[in-house]
């Protein structure tokens, strides 16, 4: 317990954050991250991991997020 002369030391903090799902866009999502950690969220895209689809009729953000969580789990 600390003493009111000494301040409170939070060591845990959220390293790494998956935001997946629908009803939200990148921007809603991204103001809700940006105002409860005060720090700007960084998107993935599938350019980004140099990703190449055969076709359009995959969507990244569909297999993003399974992955994101798999991910997650062993890390």
């Amino acid at each position: 317990v600390a003493s009111p002369s000494q301040p409170i030391i939070i060591t845990d903090r959220i390293e790494r954050l998956l935001v997946a799902g629908t009803g939200l866009d990148y921007a809603q999502a991204s103001a809700i991250v940006e105002e409860t950690l005060s720090a700007a969220p960084r998107a993935v895209s599938a350019d980004d991991l140099r990703l190449s689809f055969p076709t359009r009729e995959i969507d990244f953000q569909q297999i993003a997020a399974p992955a994101g969580l798999a991910a997650l789990a062993w890390a």
